[in-house]
């Protein structure tokens, strides 16, 4: 599996490191959906991360939502 982002993020994946925090060992996945999201999205809560309105802009409401 390859990332980037967050290095927080990335400091937090369990998996096994193959090179340096970019990429890593995923032994054992054969479902993105079915291991990958629930493991990542685990990761984001620990982290704080919550969950935002697609239509919620970075500085409010977008399109005149309340």
């Amino acid at each position: 599996m390859l990332v980037k982002g967050d290095p927080e993020l990335i400091r937090r994946i369990s998996y096994s490191h193959v090179e340096q925090d970019e990429i890593f060992d995923l032994p054992g996945v054969v479902s993105r959906k079915k291991q990958l999201i629930p493991y990542f999205t685990s990761l984001l809560k620990e982290m704080g991360f919550r969950r935002r309105d697609p239509l919620q802009g970075p500085h409010g409401p977008a399109f005149g939502r309340a």
